[in-house]
């Protein structure tokens, strides 16, 4: 194992970042002991402060680390190692955190400064990362939860507030290293209910508007079809259909996160139930805390595991349906598509029969020309001073004149003519040559 540790703190050195900020670190304290009644607190401290008020005698304590949707720590390198160290938590860990790794993972048997055998768990979700580890001999927890910016529902003021209140509800369970565990699974589930939720609204609103499948519209219909009216027809353009079918995707996307999740949430029940084991414990006081604790938590999992269970089919069920939204989708994208080539056959149409008739008019234009173009031709020629009719020499000295401008200037004519209608031609294949 110590291999991979060594790996695990040069990966996490080499791929982590970190950024400082001036902001507090929240901070959980859940204290309980055989005199005093059990407390529960949470307190704002700055980076300077936040190593000394880690050394209480809490039963339990979870710092708060803002962790950004791009990775990035919210706290520097030094301080988060320093936390990390002194909660003892397992090394292995780091690479997890480093490849934002999802899923819950359990390390046991650790060595601690004290010599105890400290237990050390990973949870990693779209809601946050939370890493703890437990104490056996002295039943001390110590965690830290890295909340992420966003987790797609709510930002991680909320997310951190929703932890809270199961948490805190749920306090007098601390004596287990499970209490986070539940906690954890619990949220999770809340979090994926919630989404289904939404969800759902997504997928009737979409079978609304194609107007197939369970959620329908209540337009009227004519032999099983819908018929809609001019507003509904305006948003079945390609522009409104290839936006629906990316909102039916990012569905199928979001639902099958909530499928990984609910995974999740199961590993953490299944811990739950493990066999409850007290007998490292010396003192009574303890044992019997850690049984009633682990017990009451037990006695909770089968209320979760049926909610699991309604999620997963429920699960199932969205996702059948947004499969056949992207289905219909297809298909009306594939007739609006049709529908957009046949207007365009029938504007290509249009503009060759435009075309043809410009093409008559052009011929009778130049009929006409040829017509009139010997006629303007000699009535030119009879004109020209050169030529003298009435007289017996008709051609005069300076007859040549006329030819003098004539032929240059018809030859010039031919010459733009050809450069012009040729000049991309011939510029390409100098390129070409070059």
């Amino acid at each position: 194992m110590e291999g991979l540790q060594e790996l695990a703190k040069e990966m996490f050195e080499k791929e982590q970042q970190f950024r400082q900020v001036s902001s507090p670190i929240d901070l959980i304290n859940i204290s309980a002991s055989p005199s005093e009644d059990m407390s529960y607190g949470v307190v704002e401290i700055h980076n300077r402060n936040l190593v000394a008020a880690l050394d209480g005698e809490a039963t339990l304590k979870v710092v708060r680390i803002l962790r950004e949707d791009n990775e990035i720590l919210n706290i520097s390198r030094d301080l988060f190692m320093e936390i990390f160290q002194l909660f003892e938590i397992e090394a292995y860990i780091l690479y997890l955190i480093s490849r934002n790794s999802y899923g819950f993972h359990r390390f046991e048997a650790t060595k601690s400064s004290s010599n105890d055998s400290l237990s050390s768990f990973f949870l990693g979700t779209v809601l946050y990362v939370l890493i703890w580890s437990f104490n056996p001999r002295s039943l001390k927890t110590r965690a830290m939860l890295l909340t992420r910016r966003s987790s797609g529902l709510h930002n991680d003021k909320e997310t951190f507030r929703q932890f809270q209140n199961i948490l805190r509800f749920y306090k007098y369970y601390v004596y287990t290293p499970g209490l986070l565990a539940f906690v954890a699974g619990a949220h999770i589930i809340q979090f994926v209910d919630e989404y289904i939720l939404l969800e759902l609204r997504l997928i009737r609103s979409i079978e609304a508007g194609t107007g197939h499948g369970t959620w329908r519209s209540e337009l009227p219909r004519v032999h099983g079809l819908v018929v809609r009216d001019e507003l509904t027809r305006k948003s079945d353009d390609i522009t409104q259909i290839t936006r629906s079918s990316g909102m039916v995707g990012g569905c199928l996307v979001d639902l099958a996160n909530n499928s990984r999740h609910v995974e999740i949430a199961s590993s953490l029940l299944a811990f739950l139930l493990e066999k409850i084991d007290s007998s490292h414990l010396a003192q009574d006081f303890d044992r019997r805390n850690y049984d009633a604790s682990a017990k009451a938590l037990q006695l909770l999992v089968p209320t979760l595991q049926g909610q699991i269970k309604s999620a997963k089919s429920y699960i199932r069920y969205l996702q059948e349906r947004a499969r056949n939204q992207s289905s219909v989708l297809f298909g009306l994208l594939t007739h609006e598509d049709a529908i957009a080539n046949i207007k365009l056959a029938d504007a290509s149409k249009q503009l060759a029969q435009s075309m043809k008739k410009d093409s008559s008019a052009m011929k009778t234009v130049a009929i006409m020309t040829m017509a009139f173009l010997p006629a303007t031709f000699f009535a030119a020629l009879f004109a020209v001073p050169s030529l003298q009719w009435d007289k017996p020499g008709v051609v005069q000295d300076k007859f040549w004149i006329y030819w003098a401008f004539t032929l240059p200037s018809t030859a010039f004519v031919f010459i733009a003519w050809f450069l012009i209608t040729n000049w991309e031609s011939i510029t390409s294949g100098k390129n070409g040559r070059e």
